[in-house]
């Protein structure tokens, strides 16, 4: 059981189970290890602030439903919390688009995000035929571990990822076209904008490095981008 080999290698466990049915056997299953924590709980409903303000900085290993990962991630990401590594079973496609680089085809928002704050490895490539009844995907086991500081300094790191946000939100279109949308800004002023950041004035949000995106958010406030 994944609970009871966590709990043969780490001071404290706190295992967190949605189905109230499988509380007793999870119970009886971990009654040898008294640094284990039983709860009943919606992984998505973790009041993640309370939990540290306990327990102090704290690392998070699951094996859960694949929906649920994307949700949990964006959960997290949007929070300031002392995780210190994050490690997951994902859909093989899913935890590529973390460790996913500038023109990839799975880099997004999320790269972005896991990238500022983790440094992502895929640890493991699991295919279906590993599992009884197989799924009809293969799967990945990845490690997010967090970094002492960003890869690269900003001065907003909120103007940041807004921007990240608007430079995706329409990803067949260029990243000067989906800032003229958000920032309601001419083009010639956008150009202008793009250029203080060294980037293209073709280019696409899938293109941008996170340095890059870093010397947008910087150039439009140290610019007054107007």
């Amino acid at each position: 059981m994944f609970t009871a080999a966590l709990a043969q290698r780490v001071g404290q466990l706190t295992a967190v189970e949605l189905d109230a049915e499988m509380i007793p056997y999870l119970k009886a299953a971990v009654l040898q290890y008294p640094n284990v924590t039983v709860i009943q709980q919606d992984i998505l409903k973790m009041d993640w602030k309370a939990y540290a303000e306990t327990h102090g900085p704290f690392h998070i290993a699951a094996n859960l439903p694949y929906h649920v990962t994307t949700a949990l991630l964006t959960q997290i990401m949007g929070q300031t919390l002392p995780i210190e590594s994050i490690h997951l079973m994902l859909q093989r496609e899913s935890a590529e688009k973390l460790c996913a680089e500038p023109g990839d085809e799975g880099y997004g928002p999320m790269t972005l995000i896991v990238a500022w704050r983790y440094t992502a490895e895929i640890r493991k490539y699991v295919p279906r035929e590993a599992f009884t009844p197989a799924p009809r995907v293969d799967s990945a086991f990845i490690s997010l571990v967090r970094r002492d500081q960003p890869p690269c300094r900003v001065n907003d790191e909120n103007l940041m990822f807004g921007l990240i946000q608007a430079g995706f939100a329409h990803r067949r279109k260029t990243l000067l076209n989906n800032l003229m949308n958000r920032y309601q800004l001419p083009r010639e002023a956008i150009i202008r904008w793009l250029g203080l950041a060294h980037i293209p004035a073709d280019a696409r949000a899938e293109q941008v490095s996170l340095r890059e995106w870093a010397s947008l958010a910087d150039a439009y406030t140290d610019q007054a981008i107007c």
